[in-house]
């Protein structure tokens, strides 16, 4: 055999090969059986990508992208993240137009993920590619400076 002919089918091989490890790490998913949807929010409250999303307590998919968009409008309200995350087929149809999407912590210090809260049968069934509008999270740090402040003036008050 040929020196060029084993180099050939060494760099077809290696090419194979990176495309099944690139398959089993869920970077390509040729065949993949989800559907994307943006959410927008103004504080990620620590999501990232590949963050879980949840239907009803159940991983239904990831977060794929968190992405500044300071132009960006959700009906008419600005906002400045767009979170894009994949929503498995299985899952879709409890996705609604009223449904609600929050940034949950599992646990005390548990992971950060995204739960959808299913809308109602009457509302139809959410597009993919739609855009939404997220609950933005509560800032923990506004809380703690905010009780600390009101500690004060009640201190400041029985004196």
């Amino acid at each position: 055999m040929k020196p060029e002919t084993k180099v050939g089918l060494l760099f077809i091989l290696s090419m194979i090969l990176v495309v099944v490890f690139g398959y089993y790490l869920g970077v390509l998913n040729p065949f993949s059986n989800s559907r994307d949807v943006y959410v927008g929010f103004n504080f990620a409250g620590g999501i990232e990508v590949g963050s879980p999303v949840r239907v009803m307590g159940v991983k239904v998919g990831k977060v794929k992208a968190v992405d500044f968009m300071p132009q960006m409008k959700v009906g008419g309200e600005e906002v400045k993240l767009r979170v894009k995350i994949s929503v498995d087929r299985m899952a879709w149809e409890s996705v609604r137009e009223d449904s609600q999407f929050y940034i949950n912590l599992a646990g005390v210090i548990g992971e950060k993920f995204l739960e959808i809260t299913p809308g109602s049968i009457e509302q139809p069934a959410l597009k993919a590619g739609a855009t939404v509008r997220g609950v933005d999270p509560p800032r923990i740090d506004q809380l703690i400076s905010q009780s600390y402040g009101l500690a004060g003036k009640d201190r400041k008050s029985v004196v």
